[in-house]
C-alpha cells in the first residue's frame, strides 16, 4: 500500500538570521583573534588610505629622506629630528621602490603596525592566561594612538613593533626553557642587537629581559646559566655602545629637544610632595596618551589588579613587562629619554597584557557572585576605544592639512600674487612646494618669532602696498592665527580664505585703497 510522505516544509531565506550565524561565527572563542587582527588591520589600513597631508615632523623626515644618500642617514639629523637608522633606511628603500611621496614615506610605519598584530597575539598567548588574551589583543587592535601613528612618518609604530618583537625572539625563548643552547644564545643576542638598531626605546626592554633572566638564574643559583647569558647580553651591549656614539648621542644633546621635552622629563629626585605629584598625574595619563582606554582610571585600576595578580603568579614575567617602564621614567629623571605619550608607545603590549590579566582576575574571582560584572567591566573598558576606532573608518584622523590649502593657492592665484608662509608650516611647505610644482622662489618665508609677536606684525608691514597677498598658517600654537588675522584685518581687506584642520590661507588686500 502506498502511503504519501509529510510534505517537508522549505526553510525561508532570513538575512536577519544569517547576519546573526555569520557574527556568531566571527566570535566564535577559536576564531575571535584573528577576527580581531583583521578589524586592526582595516582600522591601520583604512587610515593609511586616507592619505592625510604630512605634518611638520614627517616633512621634516620626508625632506631628510630626500636630501640624504643611505651613508648619510648614520649622520645626525637636521630639522631638530631624531630618528633610529633602521627605521631611516627602510623609509628611503620604500622611496626608492615607490616614489618619493605620502604612502610610500609611510609605508614602513604601516608594515610595523600590521605585524604588530599577529607577533602580539603571539605574545599574549605565551605570556598571560586564556582569558586575558582577547582583552588584551583588542585593546591593541582598536587603540587610537596604534591606529594613528600607523600612517605617521615617525617611528612610534615601529618602536611598538619592536617591543613586541624583543619579547617574542629574545625573552621567550630564553624564559620558556630549561637549557640554553649556542644557537638559542646566539640567536637571541643577533636578534637583539639588530633591533637595537630600529627603536631608540628598545633598550628599556632589552634591560629589563636582561636584567630579569640573570637575576632569575642568580637568585637559583644556576651560575653556568648566568655565565652563558653573557654571549646575548655581550652582542646587545656592543651594538648599543655602536647604536649610541653613532646615532643616540646626538639625539640625546640637541638642545632644541631637550628644551620642546622639558616638561616631560621627570623632576629630581621623584619622590618629594611635589615631584610625587608629576608620577601620579603621568601614571594616569599613560592610560590616556598613548594607552587610549577611554576611561584611564579604570584602565588604570585594571593595570593594577592585573599588576597584583600577575606578580604573585609570574613574578620574572611580570617585572620583564614592568621594568622598561621603571627605566624609562629614569631616563626622563636624567632627561635621556621624554616621557610623552607618543614616544611611550612601546609600552604599550605590556600594559595591555597587564590591563587583561586585570579584566580577567575580575571576571574570574566575581564570576560567582554575578557573572554581570566581568561583561560589563569588558563593555566600560572596550566600548569608547571601540567606537572610536569604528568612527574612525568615516571619519579618518587628521593633524594639519597643507596640502589642500596649496592647492587651492595654485588653483586661484594670479600672476602677480605674493605669497606669505608662516614659519612654523617651513618644512611642510618645503615638501609640497616641490610635489605640487609651485616653484623655487614662490613666497616669502616668514620670521620665527613666538616670543615676541611684534616682529610677526612688522613682517607682515613688509607686504603693505601690495594687492593680493596670500597669507598661509599651520602650525600654530598660543593664538598666533588669531593674532595675524587681526592684525590682517586692522591692515588690509579679506578676499577670500580656507580652513582646513590645522592649516589655513587668507587672501588679503593690504594696498590701503
Amino acid at each position: 500500500m502506498l502511503t504519501k510522505s509529510p510534505p517537508q516544509t522549505q526553510r525561508r531565506f532570513s538575512p536577519g538570521r544569517t547576519l546573526w550565524r555569520s557574527l556568531n561565527l566571527l566570535v566564535a572563542p577559536d576564531r575571535l583573534p584573528l577576527t580581531i587582527i583583521l578589524l586592526g588591520v582595516l582600522f591601520r589600513v583604512g587610515q593609511y588610505l586616507f592619505n592625510r597631508s604630512l605634518w611638520i615632523d614627517e616633512a621634516s623626515i620626508a625632506l631628510i629622506i630626500k636630501e640624504r644618500s643611505f651613508g648619510q642617514l648614520f649622520e645626525p639629523l637636521n630639522y631638530n629630528q631624531a630618528a633610529p637608522i633602521g627605521f631611516l633606511l627602510l623609509v628611503k628603500t620604500a622611496t626608492i621602490l615607490f616614489g618619493y611621496n605620502e604612502l610610500a614615506l609611510r609605508l614602513t610605519p604601516l608594515l610595523c603596525g600590521v605585524a604588530s598584530l599577529p607577533l602580539f597575539y603571539l605574545v599574549a598567548r605565551r605570556l598571560v592566561r586564556p582569558g586575558a588574551v582577547p582583552i588584551a589583543l583588542a585593546l591593541f587592535a582598536v587603540a587610537d594612538s596604534l591606529i594613528y601613528y600607523s600612517s605617521e612618518l615617525k617611528q612610534y609604530s615601529g618602536d611598538a613593533t619592536v617591543a613586541v618583537l624583543l619579547y617574542q625572539a629574545t625573552y621567550l625563548p630564553l624564559a620558556k626553557t630549561n637549557s640554553f643552547t649556542f644557537l638559542k644564545l646566539l640567536g637571541t643576542g643577533a636578534a637583539g642587537a639588530i633591533l637595537l638598531w630600529f627603536s631608540h626605546p628598545s633598550i628599556f626592554i632589552l634591560a629589563g629581559i636582561g636584567m630579569v633572566l640573570f637575576l632569575k638564574n642568580a637568585l637559583a643559583r644556576n651560575w653556568r646559566k648566568v655565565a652563558l647569558l653573557l654571549i646575548p647580553g655581550i652582542f646587545w651591549l656592543v651594538s648599543f655602545a655602536i647604536f649610541y656614539v653613532v646615532s643616540l648621542q646626538a639625539a640625546t644633546s640637541n638642545q632644541g629637544l631637550l628644551d620642546f621635552h622639558e616638561v616631560f622629563f621627570m623632576p629630581m629626585p621623584p619622590l618629594t610632595p611635589a615631584n610625587l605629584t608629576w608620577l601620579a598625574t603621568n601614571f594616569f595619563f599613560i592610560f590616556q596618551n598613548p594607552g587610549s582606554t577611554g576611561l584611564a582610571g579604570l584602565g588604570a585600576l585594571c593595570f593594577i589588579i592585573g599588576g597584583f595578580a600577575y606578580y604573585k603568579k609570574q613574578t620574572s614575567n611580570f617585572w620583564a613587562l614592568v621594568l622598561p617602564i621603571l627605566f624609562a621614567l629614569a631616563a626622563s629623571g636624567f632627561h635621556k629619554y621624554s616621557f610623552d605619550g607618543r614616544l611611550l608607545l612601546f609600552l604599550l603590549p605590556a600594559l595591555y597584557l597587564l590591563i587583561g590579566e586585570g579584566v580577567a582576575e575580575v571576571r574570574e574571582v566575581t564570576r560567582k557572585v554575578s557573572p554581570v560584572i566581568g561583561l560589563a567591566l569588558v563593555v566600560l573598558l572596550l566600548a569608547l576605544p571601540v567606537a572610536s576606532a569604528f568612527i574612525g573608518v568615516g571619519a579618518p584622523r587628521t593633524k594639519e592639512e597643507l596640502r589642500p590649502v596649496l592647492a587651492y593657492y595654485q588653483a586661484n592665484r594670479q600672476p602677480d600674487d605674493l605669497l606669505y608662509v608662516y614659519y612654523g608650516a617651513g618644512s611642510a611647505f618645503q615638501y609640497y612646494q616641490d610635489t605640487l610644482g609651485l616653484g623655487q622662489n614662490c613666497c616669502i618665508m616668514g620670521v620665527g618669532s613666538r616670543d615676541d609677536w611684534s616682529q610677526y606684525a612688522r613682517d607682515l608691514d613688509k607686504l603693505k602696498g601690495k594687492s593680493r597677498v596670500w597669507v598661509v598658517l599651520s602650525h600654530v600654537v598660543n593664538n598666533e592665527e588669531t593674532f595675524f588675522k587681526y592684525y590682517l584685518d586692522q591692515t588690509g581687506k579679506e578676499l577670500d580664505a580656507l580652513q582646513t584642520p590645522g592649516s589655513m590661507i587668507y587672501l588679503y588686500d593690504l594696498s590701503g585703497k
